[in-house]
């Protein structure tokens, strides 16, 4: 750990047995990014203690473990774009106010991002505190090797989704809302039959062999139509001891 001009830097190894906390208002965000985007915020998500940390630092990677802990081996060119790519994108959060009324509020994910030599250094934006940090209730927290191990977006996505009512056993979404959540266009997959083949059942076959949650689903129509999807979530197996009961 070091300084520069007062910012502390953090050289991080990535261990998959770490414990990613996140605020559910981040889980139930809206964006959309491909599977190593969201690999690369879980990575650095998982270097924050976010009971003790007040603030976020900056976090350097090595390249190499980055290619070995997300299973791909890209070259400059490929980080260069990853991470330029993630610098414009943002996440939509939405809040009811006091008032019923709705707040949306767009954040970038990162405040600073640079690639030297082989070392990634990232930092959150400093907006993503409320969600990320001294967190006391309303979160959800997972290993980052269920993660790492998954290949598509839609099923990171999903996971993080259904772990989040995990101790409820079961989650309930209409496809619409499903697709926004997942990043997926309102015009994609316009024939339930390709969304339920291509996401959903895909989605359900990697969680059950590469985490510790599957699920079973219900479709409920309308008519003929499929209109929503009951979740029911399973838990397959206990994780580390390490990761705290979240408050009710």
């Amino acid at each position: 750990m070091f300084f520069i001009n007062k910012v502390e830097i953090k050289t991080e190894e990535i261990n998959p047995e770490r414990i990613i906390t996140k605020s559910n208002k981040i889980i139930e965000s809206r964006y959309a990014l491909g599977p190593n985007e969201q690999k690369l915020i879980l990575i650095l998500a998982s270097a924050i203690n976010s009971v003790s940390d007040k603030q976020f630092f900056r976090h350097k990677f090595k390249h190499a473990d980055l290619a070995d802990a997300i299973g791909f081996e890209a070259n400059y060119t490929y980080w260069k774009r990853l991470i330029e790519g993630l610098m414009s994108k943002v996440l939509v959060i939405t809040e009811t106010k006091p008032d019923g009324k709705t707040k949306n509020t767009w954040v970038n994910w990162f405040s600073y991002a640079s690639y030297e030599e082989g070392i990634i250094t990232l930092e959150f934006h400093d907006e993503l505190k409320p969600y990320m940090l001294q967190l006391g209730k309303e979160y959800t927290p997972f290993q980052l090797k269920n993660v790492l191990k998954l290949d598509s977006n839609n099923a990171i996505r999903l996971y993080e989704l259904l772990k989040q009512y995990e101790p409820i056993g079961s989650r309930k979404f209409e496809i619409v809302e499903l697709k926004e959540l997942l990043g997926i266009k309102p015009t994609a997959y316009a024939k339930y039959y390709d969304f339920k083949r291509y996401v959903i059942l895909k989605a359900q076959q990697e969680l059950k062999e590469k985490t510790d949650i599957k699920f079973e689903f219900e479709e409920i129509k309308i008519g003929r139509k499929v209109n929503e999807i009951n979740f029911k979530i399973i838990k397959q197996y206990d994780e580390a001891e390490a990761i705290p009961a979240a408050p009710p």
